[in-house]
């Protein structure tokens, strides 16, 4: 629990920090100089590089935690269907298999937070630096003809850094973003339905 609360809390400095550098571009979008230009370049590239180190970091954590909440989503939902087919059972509910139920329940509330936390905090992330390359594409419209080949070729490369990867991408394997997390819930849906057959079918 502390180390989710931690990346929370880095995911909300990150979110903070390009907060603050998309509102500096804009403000200085026109009437920008060389020397102001040559910060912004420096400090964008270091936040980039930052959102990197986070993914890197955490990715065996990120991995882990997602693996532990599917597969309490996934207890989650058969408990539930017991203790429904328990209730309805005339030997009655309250037995050790339904407060194992009840237990395995509380687990899937608690995973569902912490999924929906993981999820949230690499969306608004990924919204962000979206938000920040479309800064930095306007500013390159803007000072075309101001900035040297020098500045030019780093910011291209900073444009192109946030459009190849927006998201943090724990292993390098998928996107911390909601389509990720939709696409999860579309499976988990689809357990519950199969589910749901099977115990209709026994009953």
């Amino acid at each position: 629990m502390k180390l989710m609360i931690l990346f929370s809390r880095l995911c909300t400095d990150l979110f903070h920090a390009l907060e603050t550098y998309s509102k500096r571009i804009r403000q200085n979008l026109k009437t920008l100089d060389r020397q102001e230009l040559q910060k912004i370049l420096d400090i964008g590239g270091d936040i980039i590089d930052a959102t990197d180190k986070l993914g890197q970091a955490h990715e065996n954590f990120i991995c882990f935690q997602l693996m532990m909440c599917i597969c309490n989503l996934v207890l989650g939902i058969f408990f539930s269907v017991s203790i429904f087919s328990a209730v309805s059972s005339p030997a009655g509910w309250f037995n050790f298999r339904t407060l194992l139920s009840l237990v395995q329940i509380c687990q899937t509330i608690l995973g569902l937070l912490k999924f929906s936390a993981l999820f949230l905090n690499g969306q608004w992330l990924k919204d962000r630096n979206i938000q920040v390359r479309k800064d930095l594409e306007d500013l390159h419209v803007e000072q075309i003809e101001m900035i040297g080949d020098k500045m030019r070729t780093k910011l291209r490369t900073l444009i192109k850094r946030l459009s190849e990867q927006p998201s943090l991408r724990p292993a390098d394997s998928f996107d911390l973003d909601s389509s990720t997390a939709l696409s999860c819930g579309g499976l988990l849906v689809t357990y519950l339905v199969v589910l749901l057959q099977f115990k209709t079918t026994d009953l």
